[in-house]
């Protein structure tokens, strides 16, 4: 089967081609991978990039940073599996070998490869996991998580323009989730002070418009920006 990833005519050199990533550290954009180890692990970070705003991968680079270096080859060859049988719909990548040398060795050169991940316009895409498994998953800031059956729905439908105002309940909302990572049913009805069955209808609208994500755990569904 021939790629389904576009790979750049010519590899780069010099760090600083990677070097904004290093200093934004991982998040909801970016992530780090000293190697990759099976197509079924990356296809699930590739599709949570691709279904929330797109990202950039970087494979060879330690948690902390450092420069670990790859095979580029043996990379690409993952790479490739992953986006070729462990994604639907498809999703194209682009991917970047750029030689790079360490401060601390300055004459080791080492390849890191530059992944591109765009957002999808073609959302959800799902990733098979090793029980043949096909899931959806969504970024929240620097994790891969599964989004759910409500997510997953969220992101098949069109967000419901309008042109209303916020009201104060939003406001409070987002404002709040600017400064916290999440937000549960529960939080949410004490923050805007009204039942919880009122405040899971609101949720849902906001949903609707786009406003929030939701993400799905066995507790309490939480929802995000």
């Amino acid at each position: 089967m021939s790629s389904q990833y576009l790979i750049s005519e010519q590899a780069l050199e010099g760090k600083k081609h990677i070097q904004p990533y290093l200093e934004r550290g991982e998040g909801q954009h970016v992530e780090y991978k000293q190697r990759l180890n099976l197509p079924d692990k990356i296809a699930k970070t590739i599709c949570a990039l691709a279904n929330t705003s797109g990202g950039t991968l970087l494979v060879g680079i330690k948690d902390d940073r450092s420069i670990f270096g790859v095979d580029p080859d043996q990379e690409k060859y993952i790479l490739n599996e992953a986006v070729s049988f462990y994604i639907e719909p498809a999703l194209p990548i682009q991917v970047t070998e750029v030689f790079v040398t360490d401060d601390e060795f300055p004459h080791d050169e080492k390849s890191v490869l530059l992944v591109k991940i765009p957002e999808s316009k073609e959302k959800p895409h799902r990733a098979k996991n090793k029980q043949n498994e096909w899931q959806v998953y969504l970024r929240h800031r620097d994790q891969t998580l599964m989004a759910g059956a409500k997510g997953e729905k969220q992101l098949a439908s069109e967000p419901v323009e309008t042109t209303t105002p916020l009201d104060k309940n939003q406001k409070k909302l987002l404002s709040y989730l600017k400064k916290k990572p999440k937000i549960t049913l529960k939080e949410y009805a004490s923050l805007v002070n009204i039942s919880e069955r009122r405040a899971r209808r609101e949720l849902m609208q906001n949903l609707d418009l786009g406003l929030v994500r939701i993400l799905e755990h066995e507790k309490d569904d939480y929802y995000v920006l």
